[in-house]
């Protein structure tokens, strides 16, 4: 038995089975190798964890903006209880404005 991996360099995709149930676009989709791996970082450094949650907090807070550009809300705070530090966010949905 030969070694392709020197002869066909590339990454290894572990196998999966995709379901043919499902729409050709979520199974072109699920067929991608588009594996995410964070970073091996000591759980003693503790400084280049909380840089890497930060990097990581940072983007998501990017998706999360761009997909609630959709739907216009504005964040109310309320106080749980008077003089207690617990609150609740409630989003209030803005209405669309169509022309007539």
């Amino acid at each position: 038995m030969s070694d392709m991996s020197a002869k066909n360099p590339g990454s290894s995709i572990p196998a999966r089975t995709v379901p043919v149930t499902i729409s050709l676009e979520v199974q072109a989709f699920l067929t991608r190798s588009l594996t995410i791996s964070p970073p091996e970082i000591d759980h003693r450094e503790k400084d280049r964890l909380r840089a890497y949650i930060t990097q990581v907090e940072s983007q998501i807070m990017k998706i999360a903006a761009l997909r609630a550009e959709r739907f216009p809300a504005e964040i109310a705070e309320h106080s749980l209880t008077p003089g207690s530090s617990r609150s609740c966010l409630t989003a209030i949905r803005k209405p669309i404005m169509t022309r007539s």
